[in-house]
C-alpha cells in the first residue's frame, strides 16, 4: 500500500506490517526453492523424452523473478522493523520511504553501518567510553536493520560485551555516566533497541536449530575474559529490555544460562551488582524477556523440563526472590496458555508436562509433602479453566479407563494416547484430581474452582430442567454427570481441608471471599459492563498470575444463565461441599455400563431384538427437537469411519468393552454414543441408574 509524500521530502511511502511481511518472505523463500528444484527436474525429464520445455522454462522464469524480488522485500522488512511512524488509517502498519528501497540504498546503509562499528571499536580499544556523538549516530539509524546488521558484525560480540561493561560500571577516568545517569539510560536504550533489531535479521534464511547454534557461537565470543570467565550473560541480559529480540536468540540465551553442561562460572554474576539495570536480578530480566514472547517461552520450557519442574517448588530457581518468582510463573503461563492460539500442539505438550509431573510428585512419598509455590498453584487453576471441557470430559467419560494415567512423563507415548481432533489434554480423573488438590491449596485458585464447579452444578440442573423428552429416563445422564462432577469437586476440597489441618477454616474463609469476587466480576461483564480486576487482579497482585480464563469461562456461563450468585456462597463452605459427596456414584458404574453395552453390541443394536430399545425425542433449550435411536451408525452418526468405530474395538476384544484397548477416537465416539438419549433411556429401563446412583 503506497501513498504520495505530503511533507515535501520526495518519493512515496509504503505501509508495511512487519510481522506479516516477514511471513510472506518466508513463504516466498520456501516456495521459490521448491519451484527451482521441481522446475529443473521437470525440464530434465521433458528433455529426456523430447517434450517441449516451454512450461518448465516458464516456471524457472517465475522462480527467477522471485529471486529478484526477495532482496527488496527484505529491505522493506528491515526498514519497517523499528519504524515508529504509523501508516495513516491502518492499524499495525508502519510507514517507510520507498526512496530507501533500492540496491544502492542497501549498499550505502551497510557501508555506513560498518564504518560506525569500526568507530565504536576504535573508541573501546583506546579504553574510552564511546562518545555521545557515536550513540546519537547509532540512534539516527535505528530504523535501518541493514545498517544495524553491518554495525554489529563490524563491532563483533566481544566488543559489544565491553560496550555493555562500560555502561554497567562507573568509569574511573570518565565520569560521564556518574555525573549524568540519564545519559547511561539513553545510551543503553539505543544499544538495546538496535541489538534487538540485529537479532531479528542476523540469521535470516536459517532454520531454528541453525539460528540457535549461531547464537551459541556468538555467546562464546561475548566475553570480557574469554579464557577464564567466558560468556557474560549478566552483561547481555540487561540489554533485553529494549525492542523484542528474535525468538531463537531468546531460546538460545535461555538454554545457555540454564544448561547444566555450561561452565558454571558463566552465571556467577547473575544477581546484579553494578549500575542501572545491571544492578537488578538478571534471572528476573531473562524471564521477563521470555514471557513477552510466548513462542520463545514455550520452546524454552520444552528444552528445560528439569529447570521448570524444580522451579515450581521451594529451592528452585524462582524461590526466595519475589520479582523472579512472578516472572518465572509468567513464563510458564506464556509457554502454555499464551501459546495456545499460535502453537496449540506445543502449548498442550507443555501443559501435559506440568500436569503429569505434578501427578508424579504427589505419588512420591518423599516428595508429596513439598508443595508448589503459590504462583504455580494459581497457574494450575488457570490451566484447568483452559482445559475445562477436556477435564470435565475425563471426569464424566465412561471410557476414562483408557485415558493417560501414568506418572512418568513420556511425550512420545503420551501423544499416542491423545485424540488429535479434540482440544485440550486427555488424562485420567486421578491425574486431574492430583492437579486440582495441589492448585486449591492457594485460596485464589480455590475460589475460582469453587465458583466454576458450583456453576457447573447449576449448568447440569439447568440442562436437566429445561430439556423435554418423550421418555423421562433419557434425562438421567445429565444428572449422573452432575453427580460425577460434584463428587470430584467434593473429594478435592475435602482432601485439602484435611491436609491443611488447623489452617483449614482460614483457608475456607479466604476461598469464599475470592470466589465472591470472581462471580461479581463475571456478572458485571456478563451484563455488558467493563468489569473490574476482581479475582484476576487480586491473584495477579499476589502471585503474578491472574485468573482471566476462570473469569472468562464463568462470564460465558453467566450469559447462558448458568451460574451461582455471590450471595449463594455457603457460609460454611466445607460443610456445603461435603454434602455433595452424598451424590457419589457407585464405583462399579463403568462396568455396569459395559455389561449393558456388550448386550447391545451382540445384538448389533437392532431394536427388534432388544427390549425397550426405542427411539426418543429430545429437545434441549435453544436447540431443535431431534429423534434419537441409539444406533451408532444412525442420525446423529457416532461412528463415521474405522478410526472411531468403537463397536469394532468391542468385537475385536471378544465382545468385551475395554476402553484401554480403544483408540482415542474410538473412546470419544463411545462416550458420545453413551449419552444418546435412547441409550440413556434403555439404561433406565434396565435399572442401571438405580444401580449406580441409588435413584431413578
Amino acid at each position: 500500500m503506497i501513498r504520495p509524500d505530503e511533507g515535501g521530502n520526495g518519493g512515496d511511502f509504503s505501509g508495511i506490517n512487519p510481522e506479516r511481511l516477514k511471513e510472506t518472505i518466508s513463504a516466498l523463500e520456501r516456495d521459490q526453492k521448491t519451484l527451482h528444484s521441481r522446475a529443473s527436474y521437470y525440464k530434465q525429464q521433458f528433455e529426456r523424452y523430447g517434450i517441449s520445455i516451454a512450461s518448465p522454462n516458464g516456471l524457472i522464469k517465475i522462480a527467477g523473478w522471485a529471486d529478484g524480488e526477495l532482496p527488496m522485500l527484505r529491505r522493506r522488512h528491515h526498514l519497517a522493523l523499528n519504524m515508529e511512524v504509523d501508516f495513516p488509517g491502518f492499524k499495525g502498519m508502519t510507514q517507510i520511504n520507498e526512496n530507501d528501497v533500492t540496491k544502492s540504498a542497501v549498499t550505502q546503509a551497510r557501508k555506513d553501518g560498518r564504518a560506525l562499528g569500526e568507530e565504536f571499536k576504535k573508541a573501546l580499544k583506546s579504553g574510552d567510553v564511546a562518545s555521545e556523538d557515536l550513540f546519537h549516530t547509532l540512534d539516527a539509524h535505528s530504523n535501518d536493520a541493514d545498517y544495524l546488521a553491518s554495525f554489529y558484525k563490524a563491532l563483533g560480540p566481544g566488543q559489544v560485551a565491553w560496550l555493555a561493561n562500560k555502561l554497567a560500571d562507573d568509569q574511573p577516568y570518565d565520569n560521564r555516566y556518574a555525573d549524568h545517569p540519564d545519559q547511561r539510560g539513553f545510551d543503553r536504550g539505543v544499544l538495546a533497541a538496535s541489538l534487538g533489531s540485529f537479532t531479528q535479521v542476523a540469521t535470516e534464511g536459517m532454520t531454528s536449530k541453525q539460528k540457535q547454534d549461531y547464537w551459541n557461537q556468538w555467546f562464546d565470543k561475548f566475553a570480557l575474559d574469554p579464557d577464564h570467565q567466558g560468556f557474560r550473560p549478566d552483561r547481555l541480559i540487561p540489554l533485553l529490555e529494549g525492542d523484542t529480540p528474535d525468538k531463537d536468540f531468546l531460546v538460545a540465551l535461555g538454554d545457555r544460562v540454564f544448561n547444566a553442561k555450561s561452565r558454571t562460572h558463566e552465571n556467577q554474576f547473575m544477581n546484579g551488582s553494578d549500575q542501572g539495570p545491571w544492578n537488578n536480578d538478571h534471572f528476573s530480566q531473562l524471564f521477563t524477556a521470555l514471557l513477552k514472547n510466548p513462542a520463545a517461552a514455550g520452546e524454552w520450557m520444552e528444552h528445560n523440563p528439569t529447570v521448570v519442574n524444580d522451579g515450581i517448588y521451594p529451592g528452585g530457581i524462582a524461590h526466595s526472590n519475589p520479582a523472579r518468582e512472578k516472572a518465572f510463573f509468567k513464563v510458564l503461563q506464556a509457554g502454555t496458555i499464551g501459546l495456545g492460539k499460535t502453537d496449540p500442539a506445543l502449548a498442550e505438550k507443555n501443559t501435559a508436562m506440568l500436569v503429569i509431573n505434578n501427578f508424579h510428585h504427589q505419588k512420591d512419598d518423599n516428595l508429596k509433602g513439598v508443595h508448589a509455590l503459590p504462583g504455580a498453584q494459581v497457574l494450575y487453576s488457570e490451566l484447568m479453566a483452559k482445559n475445562w471441557n477436556a477435564m470435565e470430559g475425563a471426569i464424566t467419560s465412561p471410557a476414562q479407563d483408557g485415558y493417560w494415567s501414568s506418572d512418568k512423563w513420556d511425550y512420545t507415548k503420551f501423544s499416542k494416547s491423545q485424540n488429535p481432533e479434540a482440544p485440550g489434554i486427555e488424562v485420567s480423573p486421578d491425574v486431574w484430581q492430583a492437579f486440582m488438590q495441589e492448585s486449591i491449596r492457594e485460596p485464589h485458585a480455590a475460589g475460582a474452582m469453587s465458583a466454576l464447579f458450583d456453576s457447573n452444578q447449576e449448568k447440569y440442573s439447568h440442562l436437566t430442567t429445561l430439556a423435554t423428552t418423550s421418555n423421562p429416563e433419557a434425562k438421567h445422564f445429565n444428572a449422573f454427570k452432575q453427580g460425577l462432577m460434584g463428587n470430584f469437586y467434593a473429594t478435592a476440597y475435602d482432601a485439602t481441608e484435611k491436609a491443611l489441618g488447623d489452617d483449614a477454616q482460614a483457608w475456607a474463609d479466604g476461598v469464599n471471599g475470592f470466589r465472591g469476587a470472581l462471580i461479581d466480576s463475571a456478572l458485571t461483564v456478563g451484563k455488558g459492563a467493563a468489569g473490574g480486576a476482581g479475582l484476576a487482579g487480586s491473584a495477579a497482585a499476589a502471585t503474578g498470575i491472574g485468573q482471566d480464563l476462570a473469569t472468562g469461562l464463568l462470564t460465558g456461563w453467566v450469559k447462558d444463565q448458568m451460574f451461582v450468585k455471590p450471595s449463594e456462597a455457603p457460609k460454611n463452605l466445607l460443610s456445603s461441599i461435603k454434602a455433595l459427596k452424598e451424590l457419589k456414584p457407585n464405583n462399579n458404574w463403568r462396568s455396569a455400563f459395559s455389561s449393558k453395552v456388550e448386550v447391545l453390541a451382540e445384538q448389533n443394536f437392532d431394536p427388534h431384538k432388544i427390549p425397550d430399545f426405542k427411539p426418543v425425542s429430545y429437545y434441549d433449550a435453544g436447540k431443535k427437537s431431534h429423534v434419537y435411536t441409539g444406533n451408532p451408525w444412525g442420525n446423529p452418526k457416532y461412528i463415521t469411519s474405522s478410526k472411531d468405530d468403537f463397536v469394532k474395538a468391542i468385537k475385536d476384544n471378544d465382545g468385551k468393552v475395554d476402553a484401554s484397548k480403544m483408540t482415542p477416537q474410538q473412546r470419544e465416539s463411545y462416550s458420545r454414543w453413551l449419552a444418546d438419549p435412547a441409550v440413556v433411556a434403555k439404561f433406565g429401563s434396565d435399572g442401571v441408574w438405580v444401580q449406580v446412583m441409588g435413584q431413578r
